[in-house]
């Protein structure tokens, strides 16, 4: 989570304040990249959130190995 917040930090400063950051990035506008390192930040800190709430996890983020069934060989 803290990672999340560091990149949006960082996102929103290149967002409102683009003399902070020296040179031009590789491609794009850096206003294009603030908006995704702060979003990318927004998600870190949600994913973080929802692993440090809940007790289960959620199936959707979990693999689930299934149980190997006896006589049945791979190919």
């Amino acid at each position: 989570m803290f990672g999340g917040f560091f990149n949006v930090v960082d996102g929103l400063v290149a967002l409102f304040k683009p003399s902070y950051f020296v040179g031009q990035p590789v491609f794009g506008d850096l206003w294009i990249w603030a908006v995704l390192w702060t979003g990318f930040g927004f998600l870190q800190m949600a994913t973080g959130g929802v692993f440090l709430t809940s007790n289960s996890y959620d199936p959707g983020a979990e693999v689930r190995m299934q149980p190997e069934r006896s006589g049945v060989t791979g190919p």
